[in-house]
């Protein structure tokens, strides 16, 4: 980018040992560093971020790769195993 930021984009795909049916397919966008000698200022970061977004959906949509965007998260997506199935949950130790 310009500014000098640098982003990238990462696909994911989860899936549990236990439950190889789970799975989590995503595209993730995260900040990762910069290389500007100014001050960092995050509403750029976040602007940026913003438009690399909008072109990354765009870019994903019509190819069909796409359900929307969201902020779900690994942990959500584990969460959300483990109630669906509680099968899945470590076994608990009684002291």
């Amino acid at each position: 980018m310009v500014t000098g930021h640098i982003y990238g984009i990462f696909l994911d795909h989860c899936s549990l040992l236990a439950a190889p049916d789970a799975v989590l397919a995503q595209c993730e966008l995260e900040y990762r560093r910069s290389r500007s000698l100014l001050d960092d200022d995050q509403d750029e970061v976040l602007a940026e971020m913003e438009r690399i977004s909008h072109w990354l959906q765009g870019y994903l949509t019509a190819r069909g790769l796409t359900q929307g965007r969201t902020y779900y998260s690994k942990r959500t997506f584990l969460r959300d195993a483990v109630a669906a199935r509680p099968d899945l949950a470590p076994a608990r130790t009684t002291s």
